[in-house]
């Protein structure tokens, strides 16, 4: 039941009827199900699964990032704690409920089918928005007069071509690891004809931070399956081809930096500087940045919710990949088929946090369904194969790396501020 019910939200949130459909028009339907998501979740949960759910660091961490949301806003308007906890407080709910509820390997793919399912909904109504002008909902794409292009488009937090391609490109690793691992042949060659839909879709968007996207998930799967020569030439190669051959949209700077993208990003540093405990506020980046987000995730969760926000928000990225690899590297010890899915899951986190560098969705639903499916398969390869302590058994030490992983990527980020304006002839 609860796995079923988690399965509709997700579809909601995907979907979002409530954006388009005359019967379900305005209807707080996500609100609703989040509520209902609390209780069915632990009424098929065990005494064991649950102390195992209350074990694991992602879990606090993600609880800590929610905290330090609304802590951000606590000495600047009181009613915008309880703003945050309403909205925000449904993303993580929806995260903590997937590491609750997905505990098996068919739970895993029943989650996962849903989210290629709602992908190719949405690719279709791309398609024809573009092919006829008019998609479902009489939605329509985006014109960029500016680009000549058009950039199709979806519902709701999908309205944006950029959130669209986002979804697509993490599903395209998905896709290929259930293909590779798929037993029923329905299921095999259905994973395989979508991939080719998803790859449309993507063109379709015109979304430069969803090509990089691509570049990232290349990488992240080169750095797992190349050493050496190899690796590099894996990196370049595909950079070089998306370089070329993007859509219209990546190559529109003649000076190759996106200055607006860099003076947000300056804009962001300056005012961590000046509140680098709690940050400016849970979404007052826009009140600084001239009516525009800072176009990168990173910079937006630093400037909004200073370091109480952005270290734990920070770590909860590097453990779970941290975790993934861990798991991968027991290659070994687990099966054929966990090992496709860790690898694709992979991939798609690399190629998201490498498009969210260049977009602000440091609180987008995306990002966490992401990173519980991740942590939930971990975790499942773990029990199955006996390697629970060994993947999450060092957990001061790897808080500790990501504490130091997290003032490096300040580093990181200032040096990219400054290379970008210096690329930029300023």
């Amino acid at each position: 039941m609860a796995l079923f019910i988690l399965a509709l939200y997700i579809t909601i949130i995907f979907i979002r009827p409530m954006d388009w459909w005359g019967p379900l028009y305005e209807l707080p339907i996500v609100n609703n199900l989040a509520l209902l998501l609390i209780p069915s979740s632990f009424l098929g949960a065990t005494k064991e699964s649950v102390g195992r759910w209350l074990r694991l660091p992602e879990l606090w961490l993600a609880l800590f990032v929610l905290i330090g949301a609304s802590m951000s806003s606590f000495f600047i308007w009181l009613g915008g704690v309880i703003f945050i906890f309403q909205e925000f407080g449904k993303v993580i709910l929806c995260y903590a409920v997937i590491l609750l509820v997905v505990r098996q390997e068919k739970g895993f793919r029943f989650i996962l089918w849903t989210i290629f399912l709602c992908a190719a909904w949405m690719a279709f109504n791309g398609i024809l928005q573009i092919q006829t002008g008019y998609g479902f909902g009489d939605s329509v794409p985006l014109w960029r007069s500016e680009y000549n292009v058009f950039q199709i488009r979806a519902f709701g937090i999908f309205n944006d071509p950029n959130d669209l391609c986002l979804v697509f490109i993490l599903v395209l690793p998905l896709l290929y690891s259930e293909f590779r691992v798929a037993s029923n042949a329905v299921i095999k060659w259905s994973a395989f004809a979508l991939m080719p839909l998803m790859i449309t879709a993507v063109w379709l968007t015109n979304s430069r931070g969803g090509i990089m996207g691509i570049f990232g998930m290349v990488v992240g799967y080169a750095i797992l399956k190349t050493k050496g020569i190899k690796r590099w030439i894996s990196i370049l190669i595909p950079g070089m081809i998306i370089s070329i051959f993007a859509p219209s949209r990546f190559s529109s700077q003649q000076s190759g930096v996106d200055i607006g993208r860099v003076d947000a990003w300056g804009i962001g540093l300056q005012e961590f500087l000046h509140h680098p405990i709690f940050g400016i506020g849970y979404g007052y980046f826009i009140e600084i940045g001239g009516g525009k987000v800072a176009h990168n995730s990173y910079v937006h969760a630093l400037t909004e919710m200073g370091l109480v926000g952005y270290m734990p928000w920070f770590i909860l990225i590097f453990i779970t990949m941290t975790h993934l690899c861990r798991a991968i590297n027991f290659n070994s010890s687990i099966q054929r088929k966990d090992q496709f899915h860790l690898i694709g899951l992979f991939s798609a986190l690399s190629g998201y946090l490498t498009s969210i560098y260049f977009l602000s969705r440091c609180y987008n639903y995306v990002l966490y369904i992401l990173l519980a499916l991740a942590l939930s398969k971990v975790a499942i390869v773990a029990d199955n194969s006996g390697k629970y302590e060994e993947i999450f058994g060092n957990k001061q030490t790897d808080l500790k790396k990501g504490v130091i992983a997290t003032f490096i990527s300040i580093f990181i980020i200032y040096g990219t501020v400054r290379l970008a304006n210096l690329m930029g002839g300023r």
